[in-house]
């Protein structure tokens, strides 16, 4: 019972981390075409 509920909490935190991954890459895509603006300016 116990190792199945570690491999479902594992299975969550490892959705939770690539969700996160996902959230910060859009981030660093805005700011490297905002860098892009200024350089073209």
């Amino acid at each position: 019972m116990l190792h199945s509920g570690m491999i479902i909490l594992s299975g969550y935190q490892h959705l939770v981390k690539m969700r996160k991954k996902k959230k910060k890459k859009k981030k660093i895509k805005k700011k490297k075409k905002k860098k892009k603006k200024k350089l073209l300016r």
